[in-house]
């Protein structure tokens, strides 16, 4: 029988994988909007976002009204 293994916390250091697209993201809007203002980028990167929500649960939708 194994031992009990103690766990360690990473609060602090892991990211969950929307903070990581979220950065990837803004990444991607920053270099083609190529403003220093940060705002302006994380405005366009929320509707992008929402806009890809929307489009995965109305896909959701057709696909269970198809079956």
């Amino acid at each position: 029988m194994k031992g009990n293994k103690k766990r360690t916390a990473y609060a602090g250091k892991q990211k969950s994988s929307s903070i990581i697209h979220i950065n990837k993201t803004l990444a991607f809007f920053k270099v083609f909007v190529n403003s220093d203002e940060f705002k302006i980028t994380s405005v366009i990167c929320v509707l992008f976002l929402i806009l890809m929500r929307i489009a995965v649960l109305t896909g959701r939708l057709i696909s269970l009204m198809n079956t």
